[in-house]
């Protein structure tokens, strides 16, 4: 089954990336498909005889990474009904009168995986606008992205955005092959005059309190196992190793 995939993969690659033409892709499916086939269907004929459990623990394996994957998806889809877009918030802010400007500094983080070009505002900055009726001066909204490759340069690490009244967007590349940090987004703030040093922030996030309703949209055979996966999801401070004391964690109820 390795070899039978991994054929298919490479396929895919050569064809769609190395631009292969279709006669060349053709020449090599003819010659490795049968055979990998071959090997294949023999593999098969040991499952009557009891060779069932590395298939059974794949398929489990394969059961949960697809409700991760497709729960996170209807999870973002969901919220982002909800969230409101940046554009829309910086709009807010002008029509509000009764805001007090608090000059502290302060790290909005985004909890979910939304695409960069969506530019969504965080919950955790919603929820404690709308709490406290404060603008925190400035406001930094941190979005964390995966490049795709396995690291990122230092000068390619940081990509801020202003947005008006102090607000501001950034995002921190990370490659695959690193691990998320919040070094970064510190330097790139004292060099732009945000705080002086990390003492300084107050850092603000969400996590969503998922409800398991009976909705058809995703099947209960995914619900499940993601709403497991979500609360055994690692909290951000801890990823990032963020001083407790400086962190600040809202729920955000979602009907799931």
């Amino acid at each position: 089954a390795t070899m039978l995939l991994t054929t298919l993969a490479f396929s895919m690659v050569v064809y769609f990336i190395w631009e292969w033409s279709w006669w060349r892709l053709f020449v090599f499916c003819a010659i490795a498909l049968p055979l990998d086939s071959l090997f294949f269907s023999a593999t098969l004929m040991k499952l009557p005889a009891s060779h069932y459990l590395t298939p059974l623990i794949a398929s489990c394996v394969i059961w949960i990474l697809a409700s991760w994957r497709i729960g996170n998806n209807k999870l973002v889809e969901k919220v982002q009904r909800i969230d409101m877009p940046l554009e829309f918030f910086i709009e807010l802010i002008e029509q509000r009168q009764d805001l007090f400007h608090q000059h502290k500094p302060v790290i909005f983080f985004q909890n979910l995986p939304f695409p960069p070009e969506a530019q969504m505002t965080p919950f955790s900055l919603l929820r404690q606008i709308q709490i406290t009726s404060m603008l925190y001066q400035p406001a930094v909204i941190v979005e964390y992205l995966t490049a795709a490759t396995p690291r990122v340069e230092k000068k390619d690490q940081i990509k801020a955005y202003d947005l008006s009244h102090n607000i501001y967007l950034v995002h921190a590349y990370h490659g695959y092959y690193e691990q998320m940090t919040i070094d970064p987004v510190i330097e790139f703030g004292k060099d732009q005059g945000w705080w002086q040093n990390s003492s300084e922030i107050i850092y603000f996030s969400a996590k969503e309190d998922l409800s398991i309703t009976d909705n058809l949209s995703l099947s209960l055979l995914y619900k499940w196992p993601f709403s497991w996966l979500h609360g055994m999801d690692e909290n951000i401070s801890r990823t990032l190793k963020l001083p407790a004391i400086q962190f600040v964690e809202l729920t955000m109820p979602v009907d799931f």
